[in-house]
């Protein structure tokens, strides 16, 4: 990890989101969280850009997702609802369970150059109409899951 990594939030895959939140809530995780305090989609269509492995997919990624709060420990609960997606391409293949860990950094550029270098694919790119940029590299093999790295819009 590098010196500017920070740790953000890990991710798991799951069938159902609210029977998987309500597991969650009962072990005394809070749902939600400020910037999104409900359930919402990530909907490929909305985004300024979208590529998985390099090219834009020809159809729509819609996956469900909902942050839930254990103590200090951010989650991120995932559904895919699209049948052709990489969730549901994971979900099938391995079943539920984790799935990445996201970590800010200042420089995505920067930063996915390294990964690039040290054997590390980019998997999926999406920048955001709000100008954050986010990455996910195939780090499958040497850690058995998937390293998210995401550079926050600045605020103005």
């Amino acid at each position: 990890m590098e010196g500017n990594w920070k740790f953000n939030h890990m991710a798991v895959i799951v069938k159902d989101i609210t029977k998987v939140a309500k597991q969650y809530e009962y072990l005394g995780g809070t749902l939600g969280i400020p910037r999104f305090p409900s359930e919402f989609f990530l909907d490929s269509r909305k985004y300024l850009e979208y590529e998985v492995y390099g090219k834009t997919p020809e159809t729509v990624h819609l996956t469900k997702v909902l942050f839930v709060n254990m103590n200090s420990l951010l989650i991120e609960l995932m559904q895919p609802i699209e049948v052709e997606t990489l969730y549901r391409e994971i979900l099938d293949n391995k079943g539920e369970g984790f799935h990445h860990i996201d970590f800010h950094v200042d420089n995505l550029e920067i930063e996915q150059a390294k990964l690039i270098k040290k054997g590390f694919p980019v998997i999926t790119k999406v920048k955001f109409p709000h100008g954050s940029t986010i990455a996910y590299f195939d780090t499958s093999k040497a850690f058995n899951f998937i390293i998210e790295l995401t550079q926050v819009a600045k605020q103005k």
